[in-house]
């Protein structure tokens, strides 16, 4: 009959088993770790959006050997061009910058023979046609000149498009981090963060530089403006077998 085992000797295998098991279940994670690998990628959508909105810009301006007599002339024009406007309350207005410039001898830059006052007044309106008409009306009737007219988006319609475009960025964003995760033989995909950034770069916009004498209203197509936003994003493939490098 043999004899019994001590208990310090059972205790001793029992331990011994314990180790063996635990080296066994932490081999192949050591060896292959978690086969997580992250991605930094970025994604990104455009669209052609129509232009809904116009913006045009005019100016009143004076000379005269007396500043206030050139101000007070701005000021009238000024004031006739914004009474004009009240009728339409579908168009925006707001004055803009207002300068007064000394005009001095050609030749004794100390003497000044004039001087220079101008304003700006900006309209802004989704109706084209009537915010062209209102244009050639106040160069008509109030002696303003076109310094500038461009088109533009309106907020709820850029607002309406990028809502959409987010999803064709982030499609973008995951194709690629798909690819990625099959060429290193990953199994799955855990998105880790992402952020989106907006861009607007505009279409060619029609533009009018400021002519003298300008008595009619502009003849002008609104366009399309290029929307364009990114999202940034990180992406964890999970899964993926060690990849072995063979030595030359």
């Amino acid at each position: 009959m043999p004899a019994p085992t001590s208990v310090p000797t059972r205790i001793t295998t029992l331990l011994c088993g314990l180790v063996l098991a635990g080296a066994a279940t932490a081999t192949p994670a050591a060896a292959g770790g978690d086969g997580a690998t992250v991605f930094k990628l970025s994604g990104t959508a455009e669209r052609q959006v129509e232009n809904d909105r116009m913006i045009a810009t005019l100016v009143a301006e004076a000379r005269a050997p007396e500043a206030r007599d050139a101000a007070a002339e701005v000021n009238q024009r000024m004031e006739g061009a914004l009474a004009h406007l009240e009728a339409f309350e579908h168009i925006d207005t707001r004055t803009l910058d207002y300068s007064t410039r000394a005009i001095q001898d050609r030749n004794d830059r100390s003497r000044i023979t004039a001087w220079q006052v101008r304003q700006s007044l900006e309209l802004r309106g989704g109706d084209f046609d009537s915010l062209t008409e209102r244009v050639g009306e106040l160069q008509q009737e109030h002696e303003l000149t076109v310094s500038g007219i461009r088109f533009g988006v309106s907020a709820e319609h850029e607002r309406e498009a990028r809502r959409e475009m987010i999803d064709d960025a982030v499609e973008d964003l995951t194709d690629q981090a798909r690819a990625m995760a099959r060429s290193i033989g990953a199994s799955h995909l855990r998105p880790l963060e992402m952020e989106l950034t907006r861009q607007r770069s505009h279409g060619p916009q029609p533009m009018m530089a400021r002519s003298e004498g300008v008595s009619s209203a502009p003849a002008l197509e609104a366009g399309e403006s290029t929307l364009t936003i990114r999202v940034d994003g990180r992406m964890q493939a999970l899964g993926a077998d060690t990849l072995r490098v063979t030595p030359r």
